[in-house]
């Protein structure tokens, strides 16, 4: 199979220039032409290669990401200790969403920071709309301040999760893993078996915070950017 080039149609919509997707063949590489604008490429973390023969190319690695397994027991607790999001609470999750991430692959010098932010606030705009996600989970105090919150989508056996953040201040205080348990109550309940969930490689405390709960490394992956 040889390598291709194809237009992401969405992203380029989105944030308004030409978006394109590498999907690297069979050795020997090579790189077919385009008409110019971001090109990405993701490949696995064990093909050395690959990864050689992007930066032989001209292409910047941005960063790496871990892909982690949750195996679903179907006593795994109560899913109503979370309330599901409503169209009044969107305002604070794009807030909230969109300063979650600053190490995203969506971020400086590839996007700006107001395209990073739009970027977010538009996932968790669509996820409550059930079009990313299905459904955002919220945590609040007692006297209803937003914590964090977490969108999940179902995909039959399986579920995955979208977007968790935690409000700055509540951090470290027990409210990551809370809303990773009641993730994987939701995700029981649609009839999955395993929840799967995404984070950059250099987040060290997501990681330890999901394999403490069970999470297992599935697999690594490394972003390219040209």
């Amino acid at each position: 199979m040889s390598s291709k080039i194809i237009l992401c149609e969405w992203e380029t919509a989105f944030f308004q220039r030409p978006i394109f997707c590498l999907e690297l063949g069979q050795a020997p590489f090579r790189l077919p032409e385009y008409e110019g604008g971001l090109l990405w490429a993701k490949v696995s973390a064990e093909r050395l290669a690959e990864a050689d023969f992007l930066q032989q190319c001209g292409f910047q690695w941005v960063e790496s990401e871990v892909e982690l397994r949750f195996l679903l027991a179907k006593n795994e607790g109560n899913p109503t200790a979370c309330e599901q999001a409503t169209d009044a609470d969107l305002p604070e999750l794009q807030a909230l969403m969109g300063e979650a991430f600053p190490q995203s692959r969506f971020r400086e010098p590839w996007f700006s920071k107001t395209e990073h932010q739009r970027f977010y606030q538009h996932w968790i705009a669509q996820a409550m709309a059930g079009k990313f996600d299905d459904v955002c989970l919220l945590k609040r105090t007692e006297n209803g301040e937003l914590q964090g919150a977490v969108s999940l989508r179902s995909r039959g056996d399986y579920a995955t999760i979208g977007l968790l953040a935690v409000v700055e201040k509540y951090r470290n205080q027990g409210i990551g893993a809370f809303l990773l348990e009641q993730a994987k109550c939701w995700a029981v309940v649609q009839g999955a078996t395993e929840l799967m969930v995404r984070t950059q490689r250099n987040n060290s405390a997501a990681i330890r915070l999901y394999q403490h709960l069970g999470g297992q490394i599935c697999t690594r992956s490394d972003w390219f950017y040209r």
